[in-house]
């Protein structure tokens, strides 16, 4: 089991919260859980931790130029930090 950890800052939390709900190419990667988190003191500052059993799949959705319009669409506000590891 592998997880990304990935965190930004989004211009409006709803807004974007609403894009990643109906995110056709996140469904369709068939993760096996993933889980939205805002920081107490700003809303507008997100992590989202994605479990996947399949890196080269997984990898493939995270560099995709369908995420990265997604996350244009979404009001990203800066370059992401990603974390990658493995679950033990």
């Amino acid at each position: 089991m592998f997880v990304a950890i990935v965190r930004h800052s989004v211009k409006e939390f709803a807004a974007w919260k609403q894009l990643f709900d109906k995110h056709e190419g996140r469904i369709k990667a068939g993760f096996s859980d993933t889980r939205v988190y805002t920081a107490v003191d700003d809303p507008d500052d997100v992590a989202i931790v994605i479990e996947f059993d399949d890196l080269d799949k997984g990898m493939a959705f995270l560099n995709s130029d369908d995420l990265k319009q997604a996350m244009q669409d979404g009001g990203v506000t800066e370059q992401p930090t990603l974390f990658l590891g493995n679950r033990e």
